[in-house]
């Protein structure tokens, strides 16, 4: 069972709208003056210790002794001493101020020192699978302080309920309130696995999208994705009539692999199954360009170190993995 904190000192109560707020000054101060004196045995050293005038500590402790309406002193021309009540007092405070001392200086730890403590990261599920989650193994060992908890959620991130410090988040960012961070751009691609493709050919422009077998993606607030392409420098959407629909990306990328539909995937998704070549791109110059990956966090103020070598980390080795294919599928300019 924890120890209960020591009662503070009693305050008046309050005969105006600053009362309160000019009683806590007065009692901050004076404690903070009390401890230095009794500390260093005299008012001119506590003055030199906090950096003000032997006339201001008197000042200080003047008026908390007041306030509590009990002598803490004993002053004589030659020696300072604690009362009776002096050394009760100065035995509750010094325990409280003494934590204090150590929070500061366990944050000072924090901020300075080896990056320690817990980090709660949330992406969205196919990322967090196939990119995110492979990374940490090799992050753990070489911030080993750092314990990590990945949260896969493909909603939307409330960093202040779900205690989230990092997030991961795909597409566009339109949410002020948060510092987003972009990775890598995000390459949406149509594609096909060969057999389809040999079977129902592969759509010829953005209008021919409908006459094929189309796989969608249900997102997290149930609707379903809407295909994006950039036509003529335009953004333009299409919502193809699906044959098979899901909610994980994964298995959208497996029909698709299984000769069932085309569908439009994220290039992280898709790289290395196009270039093992099972499975083919469809409209590659049409790819929408204004899309990313993005880490997402609150402010960039008083970062705690575990999260600044998290988001370095992930930044350089994401930006290192051969995630981006678009360009090897245009056409090559003469």
């Amino acid at each position: 069972m924890s120890t209960p904190y020591p009662a503070l000192p009693a305050i008046p109560a309050p005969h105006g709208p600053d009362s309160l707020a000019d009683s806590f000054a007065t009692s901050y101060a004076g404690v903070v003056a009390f401890l230095a004196v009794a500390t260093e045995g005299n008012f001119a050293k506590a003055g030199d210790r906090l950096g003000i005038g032997r006339s201001a500590v008197s000042r200080s402790v003047q008026k908390l002794e007041d306030q509590l309406g009990t002598r803490l002193f004993v002053r004589t021309t030659r020696s300072t001493s604690l009362t009776t009540e002096g050394q009760r007092f100065y035995e509750q405070c010094h325990p409280g101020v003494a934590r204090i001392i150590q929070a500061l200086d366990d944050m000072r730890e924090l901020r300075e020192g080896p990056p320690s403590g817990q980090l709660r990261v949330c992406s969205t599920v196919g990322f967090g699978r196939k990119i995110v989650a492979p990374l940490l193994h090799e992050f753990r060992e070489a911030n080993p302080g750092i314990s990590v908890e990945l949260l896969l959620d493909d909603g939307p991130t409330d960093f202040t309920t779900d205690r989230v410090d990092v997030s991961f988040r795909n597409g566009r960012m339109e949410d002020s309130q948060v510092i987003a961070k972009k990775v890598i751009p995000m390459q949406m691609l149509l594609c096909a696995s060969p057999a389809y493709a040999a079977k129902h050919g592969l759509p010829a422009s953005v209008d021919d999208i409908p006459e094929h077998q189309c796989v969608n993606f249900r997102l997290a607030s149930g609707r379903v994705y809407e295909w994006e392409f950039k036509v003529g420098g335009y953004l333009r959407k299409v919502a193809p009539p699906a044959m098979l629909t899901f909610n994980d990306a994964d298995l959208v990328l497996q029909s698709v692999l299984d000769g069932h539909g085309i569908a439009q995937m994220a290039a992280y998704q898709v790289c290395d199954h196009l270039r093992a070549g099972t499975l083919v791109a469809c409209l590659p110059q049409h790819a929408p360009d204004d899309r990313g990956h993005y880490l997402c966090f609150l402010s960039r103020q008083h970062l705690p170190a575990r999260m600044r070598v998290f988001i370095d980390y992930m930044t350089e080795r994401i930006r290192a993995m051969d995630l981006q294919i678009l360009d090897s599928l245009l056409p090559k300019k003469a």
